[in-house]
């Protein structure tokens, strides 16, 4: 099911985050000059925002593998929906903190390689 009906919003998501991040270095380096009349620096500050939905996604992407990558490892000593259960738990502990992405991706990695301090 794709959610986007546009095709602008769909070329948008489909920008990886290096596309961005080229595009940005290329914008940089035309600083100060006019583009079809129009500043460089708006183009680039779209481009920023654009950067950083990328990361977003791609943060959010490694967070859903890792607990893919969980419910693998539990599966081995328990049925799949128990295995599902419990890395719902645990994702959602560290969720709740509200210490961001980075802080459960780093949690869940921790938690994957039998590294918990909680």
């Amino acid at each position: 099911m794709d959610i986007l009906k546009s095709d602008v919003l769909k070329t948008l998501d489909s920008f990886s985050l290096e596309d961005i991040q080229q595009a940005i270095e290329e914008v940089n380096t035309q600083k100060g000059r006019v583009w079809f009349g129009k500043s460089c620096d708006n183009l680039q500050q779209v481009l920023y925002i654009l950067a950083e939905n990328a990361e977003k996604k791609l943060l959010d992407k490694e967070v859903h593998d890792l607990k893919q990558a969980l419910v693998d490892k539990y599966k081995k000593n328990m049925d799949h929906a128990c295995a599902s259960a419990k890395v719902y738990n645990i994702w959602g502990f560290y969720q709740n903190k509200g210490k961001g992405q980075v802080f459960v991706r780093d949690a869940l990695l921790k938690e994957l390689y039998g590294e918990v301090t909680q």
